[in-house]
């Protein structure tokens, strides 16, 4: 069958601790074969794997919970195979998937559009500050547009997350955590600010809104002393932009009050969808402000 994926090595150390007694959900399950570049079906199913000697790769086609990690609130961030994609999910609601990246890669175009490659704009080595890893789509694109030197500083709150991306993720990112302009900081965005360093774009997309935040800490991200740390951080005729699942009023008018500029750009989640549910806010100061 060839070499496998990426994100199938990584799963299978995940599969394995299942063990025989792994519930109904989790079947048909694989086992590594040492040596031989295949995986083969451990269980009777109804899957096309003939059981237990044919050589598969499509059995993992069920919706597979493959890791999860603890919030600081108790709630639970889970990563899900579905298919040749990923899902990541908030206490069982679907966050963000491998399929679906259209949103979080305009993200990145929006708010880089003054120091892409070539641009007259650009400064010698700009510096990038992105709030969440997530799948890493926004890091990606950010990395294709901006050319080198530069330095993309991604804040992630999880460990789990880091390591999704250095391993399941892969096959659909790219070694992005490799790249020398890349500094993963295990940190709080509100903890990267305020200690002097300034950047020339900040890209945030951690909470659906303002009102709908993943963890309560998050709430401060939105607040009159959060939102005066982010203008302090950019440098001259940077920007700053949000990802927001829906339209937000209330982010608006906070950035507003804050003495941003702001811009309300449409975004839909899949290029080809008919509708744009997702919103991108940016926001910019301008000169002499």
């Amino acid at each position: 069958m060839g070499a496998m994926r990426d994100w199938s090595r990584a799963l299978r150390p995940r599969l394995a601790s299942l063990g025989p007694s792994a519930p109904q959900a989790l079947t048909p399950w694989v086992e590594w074969r040492g040596g031989s570049e295949t995986l083969e079906c451990r269980v009777p199913c109804q899957c096309s794997c003939r059981g237990r000697d044919s050589e598969i790769l499509g059995a993992v086609s069920s919706y597979i919970e493959v890791d999860k990690a603890t919030l600081p609130d108790g709630t639970i961030l889970s990563l899900h195979l579905d298919g040749n994609d990923f899902v990541l999910e908030y206490d069982g609601l679907e966050l963000m998937s491998t399929n679906l990246t259209h949103s979080e890669q305009l993200l990145a175009e929006l708010g880089c559009v003054d120091i892409v490659e070539g641009a007259p704009t650009r400064p010698e080595h700009p510096r990038v500050l992105i709030g969440g890893l997530g799948m890493g789509f926004t890091l990606k694109r950010v990395l294709e547009l901006i050319g080198s030197p530069a330095t993309v500083e991604v804040a992630e709150l999880m460990s789990q997350v880091i390591e999704w991306n250095q391993t399941y993720l892969v096959d659909h990112n790219g070694p992005l955590l490799e790249d020398p302009r890349t500094v993963v900081v295990l940190s709080d965005l509100h903890d990267c600010l305020g200690e002097g360093d300034t950047y020339d774009v900040i890209l945030i997309d951690i909470d659906d809104t303002p009102d709908e935040v993943i963890t309560m800490g998050n709430v401060k991200l939105y607040t009159p002393e959060f939102l005066a740390m982010l203008r302090k951080s950019l440098n001259p005729g940077g920007r700053l932009a949000y990802w927001v699942a829906e339209p937000s009023p209330k982010l608006e008018m906070v950035l507003k009050r804050a003495g941003f500029s702001v811009t309300e750009h449409l975004a839909k989640h899949h290029e080809d969808a008919e509708e744009a549910w997702h919103r991108i806010y940016v926001a910019t100061v301008e000169p002499g402000d």
